[in-house]
């Protein structure tokens, strides 16, 4: 059965991916928590401070999410989703990554950028999986 296969697949490669995660959180003294089975949107963390950005206009980059999202507070990671090939360039908006250092700031920012329109386009928002915080957050632009 392939849906057999493909979870079955699927949960191996996420062992593999976090073991990586930790080895690379042993090396950079930078944890990662470990969290539940991972998935694209990850509503049963109450802990994460990663959102989901959807229908992103093609002209949003990091720094004009840092500067929205930045409002509500200290931010560990901003990561666009720019196209890797010709089918995904031909699609009318990209997504991104959000990641507030803490969870009541991230979740000020959801409650208030949810369905804001930024360069004419809707963003649309959900919680990401966890991922490993900096040390640091991102300076002030």
């Amino acid at each position: 059965n392939s849906s057999t296969f493909s979870a079955c697949c699927r949960q191996q490669i996420d062992a593999f991916v976090d073991e990586l995660k930790r080895a690379q959180g042993r090396r950079t003294g930078v944890e990662a928590r470990p969290g539940p089975p991972r998935s694209l949107h990850d509503p049963g963390d109450a802990h994460t401070t990663n959102i989901f950005v959807g229908t992103l206009a093609t002209t949003i980059d990091e720094a004009r999410l840092q500067r929205e999202f930045g409002k509500y507070g200290p931010i560990g990671s901003i990561k666009v989703m720019w196209p890797r090939n010709a089918e995904e360039a031909s699609r009318s908006h990209n997504s991104g990554f959000v990641s507030f250092m803490e969870r009541n700031d991230a979740e000020a920012a959801y409650n208030s950028l949810h369905g804001a329109v930024l360069d004419g386009s809707e963003i649309r928002l959900a919680w990401g999986r966890a991922v490993a915080k900096p040390a640091t957050p991102l300076p002030l632009l």
